[in-house]
């Protein structure tokens, strides 16, 4: 197990009698003493670190589970921490000094829970494919019914002008009397064209003076 480069580098600075005015041990040789902040941001931090933070410093030493003590703070604000393995002339102990482990997570969702949550999103699904579908076929047959509407619209023969006299002649639909047709007999059923309102009725056929007669009157 190696020595984290914070802690040795931390061992270093509360070590240096050079600087006993500012960062010192403790008289019990268990602590250090940080005498004056102010002088420690900025003439001792910048020497080891890429910063003169000293909250920043304090931040790293919380993280390495050094503590505070808490009646270090004096009337010129001086700092004191301490950890177990930290002490004067121990540098053997400084390997056990390590990163404070990040709590992990360790409770697992229930298989169950998350199954009951898969199966009902699952059967909500289902049932809107379903009511879509549903919707769907019915809007198909709609279409379905306005093309077999138009289909017919297409197919159908023009009833204007037209007499149809079925084997029963006394049976006569749709008689137009805008105009006079002459007829044809064709298959128990009688055609028709138009012909000139003004036509003489002397040119239909004898045949068909029952006809003309009704349609003279």
């Amino acid at each position: 197990m190696t020595c984290p480069p914070f802690v040795r580098k931390n061992f270093a600075i509360v070590s240096d009698e050079s600087s006993d005015s500012i960062i010192t041990w403790s008289a019990s040789g268990k602590s250090f003493v940080i005498l004056n902040p102010r002088a420690f941001e900025k003439q001792i931090l910048p020497l080891y670190f890429k910063h003169n933070n000293i909250n920043s410093y304090v931040r790293q030493l919380n993280t390495y589970q050094f503590a505070k003590v808490s009646a270090s703070m004096s009337v010129n604000g001086s700092l004191e921490f301490s950890h177990p393995h930290f002490q004067k002339d121990r540098a053997d102990k400084l390997a056990k000094i390590q990163r404070r482990k990040r709590k992990r997570n360790t409770e697992k969702p229930s298989p169950l829970t998350n199954s009951s949550d898969s199966v009902g999103t699952l059967l909500n699904l289902c049932e809107s494919i379903q009511r879509s579908e549903d919707r769907l076929r019915n809007l198909q047959q709609e279409l379905e019914g306005v093309k077999d509407s138009l289909q017919q619209l297409r197919t159908q023969t023009p009833s204007d002008s037209s007499i149809f006299v079925h084997e029963n002649p006394s049976y006569v639909q749709d008689v137009s009397f805008d105009q006079f047709p002459t007829y044809q007999v064709a298959q128990g059923q009688l055609s028709c064209t138009p012909f000139a309102a003004e036509t003489p009725l002397e040119f239909f056929p004898n045949a068909f003076g029952d006809l003309a007669e009704l349609f003279s009157v």
